[in-house]
């Protein structure tokens, strides 16, 4: 169901630690917020298969970083488009990509905005609109990222996914286990997060606090790693001044985060 918001978030500086964490001010038509766009449960809940495999926690370590192990793209702005979607699922499949061949690509948000049928444009998507990326996805130098709800075209592809599942099932939630097995296996894990009414601001760039208010997710981000003190290690897509050049970290179940939850195999390049 889609939910609405009518919320603000805030800019806050902190120079002593050499970074800002950075709100949006604006508003998203669909979420209340810029910089979101999540929509709500499964538009279709049989476009992505389920993953509900157990994990054991004894087989993880207590830390992992995949930014300490692979080459990673670049932590990306999507302005004010409702696009949040597409820049996860993107992500996710450029992390497959850079850990498999150890080939970093820019692929097209753009393309995957103004071409998934199952989402809005920049009026907001669903996790299931990620298997755009099953068909294949061009590169951005082939189209630019335009924070707008352009018109879909026709273009060859760059990359594509050769499996996504969610993770958890259609009763049950993900597990942290579950999700830190994604991660492992492929680089990341794209979950929903609840922006809420307080927006996410802090001093150290963590999501703590009011920022933890568990309303209801709006927003998607991948996760690409947990510490010892059992945060998730975030990438948003508020470009890279946002947080700790563009990550935060997030304690497990703060503001419902991974409430939903998936992963990408990314295939050969095309």
């Amino acid at each position: 169901m889609i939910k609405f918001f009518i919320a603000s978030l805030f800019m806050v500086s902190f120079p002593a630690y050499g970074y800002e964490i950075i709100g949006r001010p604006e508003i998203n038509t669909v979420s209340g917020i810029k910089g979101t766009g999540y929509l709500g449960r499964r538009f279709d809940i049989n476009a992505i298969p389920y993953d509900n495999q157990a994990v054991n926690a004894d087989d993880l370590p207590l830390f992992f970083d995949s930014r300490e192990v692979q080459a990673m793209p670049e932590i990306r702005d999507q302005g004010n488009c409702g696009s949040c979607w597409a820049f996860a699922a993107t992500r996710a499949l450029e992390i497959s990509l850079a850990k498999s061949s150890g080939n970093v690509l820019d692929l097209s948000e753009q393309e995957m905005v103004s071409c998934e049928t199952s989402a809005y444009k920049c009026e907001g998507g669903f996790m299931e609109s990620a298997k755009f990326l099953l068909k294949g996805i061009a590169s951005e130098e082939s189209w630019p990222y335009a924070a707008k709800s352009l018109r879909c075209k026709k273009l060859p592809k760059a990359a594509k996914a050769v499996k996504m599942k969610l993770l958890g099932s259609e009763e049950k939630q993900p597990t942290v286990e579950q999700i830190k097995s994604a991660i492992l296996n492929y680089g990341s894990a794209f979950v929903t997060v609840a922006v809420g009414n307080t927006g996410w601001s802090g001093a150290t760039g963590e999501i703590k606090g009011k920022g933890c208010d568990n309303e209801a997710t709006n927003h998607m981000v991948v996760v690409v790693g947990w510490t010892f003190e059992d945060q998730w290690i975030m990438g948003n897509s508020w470009g890279q001044e946002w947080g700790n050049k563009g990550h935060a970290l997030i304690k497990f179940g703060c503001a419902n985060i991974g409430e939903e939850a998936g992963y990408v195999v990314a295939g050969d390049l095309l």
